[in-house]
């Protein structure tokens, strides 16, 4: 496993017993992860076999079957009002789906444990190519505390998933490092790679800053996301505004 400052852990947890809501599983392997928030993060390695119904702005999580007609997804809202993005989850487990970030295609991944919307440096300086460290594009700190990374935010414009767009996001500009510690020793399976070689470094992470604006349906059997602006809060406190996605026009 590697995080986005390049941290790598190779150990494995045995684990008794795992429930998550009605699903059981027993005498199971785990990942320890590199660090993050909570004890621990639940992957897609024990739920892409079904769909998954995630309303951010009511902090709801509902779990279908996968067993239904295609496209018969949407009972939350009108259907007009929903937009289709084509997905497809990797041997990672790791969500991917097109985005368009101020008119330019990028493919980005789904990360509920991810604070931050984040834009890998390299693909920010190929395509927008900002001034790091300028007023409108200011120093925000370390990488995860990590004091040689430094991370910028700029508010773009629109980002787009299909017919949906959520306005004026803060997005994170952070270091190529993900693969920075991996093993660089040859392969057995392939002398002509090293373990560095296998690290693909997202352009895009999807984060919660972003996601909390959204209603998203994941239909892994049609590799399909169905999303939404999320629906209004059953709460908002006094003095503070509730800011959602707005479909495009």
């Amino acid at each position: 496993m590697y995080d986005v400052t390049g941290n790598v852990s190779r150990d494995i947890a045995g684990v008794k017993e795992l429930i998550i809501a009605d699903m059981r599983g027993k005498d199971m392997e785990l990942p320890i992860s590199t660090g993050g928030p909570g004890a621990g993060l639940v992957g897609l390695d024990h739920l892409a076999n079904l769909d998954l119904d995630i309303d951010f702005g009511t902090d709801k999580l509902s779990i279908f079957s996968p067993d239904h007609c295609e496209g018969q997804v949407v009972y939350w809202t009108n259907p007009a009002s929903v937009g289709i993005v084509p997905m497809q989850v990797g041997r990672d487990f790791h969500i991917r789906v097109p985005v368009t970030l101020d008119g330019h295609a990028e493919r980005a991944i789904i990360d509920t444990g991810a604070t931050y919307t984040t834009f890998d440096v390299r693909e920010e300086e190929r395509v927008f190519n900002l001034d790091l460290g300028a007023p409108n594009t200011p120093e925000r700190g370390d990488l995860n505390g990590d004091p040689s990374l430094k991370t910028y935010a700029h508010r773009f414009q629109t980002l787009s998933f299909g017919d949906v767009t959520v306005r004026n996001p803060e997005i994170f500009i952070i270091p190529h490092a993900e693969g920075r510690k991996a093993d660089r020793s040859v392969l057995v399976g392939d002398r002509t790679k090293s373990e560095k070689d296998r690290v693909t470094v997202p352009d895009m992470i999807i984060g919660m800053n972003v996601l909390r604006k959204l209603h998203i349906y994941l239909a892994f059997k049609e590799q399909k996301m169905y999303v939404s602006p999320a629906s209004a809060p059953e709460a908002v406190p006094s003095g503070t505004q509730s800011v959602g996605a707005q479909p495009s026009q």
